[in-house]
């Protein structure tokens, strides 16, 4: 059984496969983080595509999208994960995706916007920290 790249203790199949096979759809901003961490680590740039909308989406270039492909993603950590209190429908996530480097590890720190349409979240806008 393949562990799930996202660090959850589940197989992929039964947590981001699913989402990554539109089985289902993430419910919350943390669960649509990890399927796209999940999706970065299985070269899925369809799927990072298709869970975008608004500044991410049009700022979104596939072939930028595939420099990640070639990195050797090595987990992710979420730091914090919540919902904006005056509107349920945004919310954000603090991570850190790790990478190998011929020299050491890397880091990408990352506070993520993800926004609810429809009942479906999407990434929107990412501040690096």
């Amino acid at each position: 059984m393949e562990n799930c790249p996202c660090g959850l203790e589940n197989s992929y199949l039964a947590c981001c496969g699913k989402f990554h096979s539109q089985q289902a759809f993430a419910q919350t901003p943390e669960a649509l983080m990890r399927s796209r961490y999940s999706a970065f680590v299985k070269n899925n740039l369809d799927y990072i595509k298709a869970t975008m909308r608004g500044p991410a989406l049009k700022q979104y270039h596939r072939a930028s999208g595939s420099k990640s492909e070639g990195l050797p993603w090595c987990g992710l950590e979420i730091l914090q994960a919540y919902l904006n209190p005056q509107n349920p429908d945004i919310g954000f996530v603090e991570f850190k995706a790790y990478y190998q480097l011929p020299d050491g590890i890397g880091a990408l720190h990352e506070l993520s916007e993800f926004h609810r349409k429809k009942g479906r979240w999407y990434y929107v806008d990412g501040s690096w920290r």
